[in-house]
């Protein structure tokens, strides 16, 4: 599924797929594209922790003590603590006209020397409003209930 809005995104643009695990566990895969790059990073998240972000970004205003946020990745020996982020998005509020900030970090860890924080990865800001926050939380529930495999979103505003 793809919305498009090139006159205000240009080559900017995110795509998520998901793949269920057995054990009700999703694997998130999120590629973020900008002018002249792309990165890609993955994590396993419990669906209800997903479906709870996805709450949080349908509040008017959005929360910002934190901004909402979903973050995965490889956690501590306790299972509790992300002790190498692999996936993150945020959406704050930048201005009370309603102007969004989605943060994206992704990192795709050294197969080898992870532990070490060896890989490949980056952090991009994509600014939005309300209108097309309320798509991509749509778009990415319609993922999560297994209604699609992906989706592409580039409704992101050049400011």
């Amino acid at each position: 599924m793809s919305s498009s809005n090139s006159s205000d995104s240009g080559s900017s643009h995110i795509s998520l797929s998901v793949d269920e695990q057995s054990d009700g566990t999703v694997n998130l895969i999120l590629r973020a594209f900008g002018d002249g790059f792309c990165m890609i990073g993955s994590a396993y998240f419990d669906t209800t922790a997903v479906i709870d972000f996805l709450s949080e970004l349908r509040r008017f205003p959005l929360g910002c003590d934190p901004a909402p946020f979903l973050s995965g990745g490889y956690l501590d020996d306790a299972g509790k603590v992300i002790v190498t982020e692999t996936l993150h998005i945020s959406v704050s509020q930048i201005t009370k006209s309603g102007l969004l900030a989605m943060m994206i970090r992704v990192f795709s860890p050294d197969p080898e020397y992870w532990e070490k924080g060896f890989g490949h990865g980056g952090r991009c800001s994509y600014f939005l409003n309300y209108e097309d926050l309320k798509k991509f939380t749509d778009d990415f529930e319609r993922l999560i209930g297994g209604k699609t495999s992906c989706f592409e979103f580039d409704r992101f505003t050049r400011i």
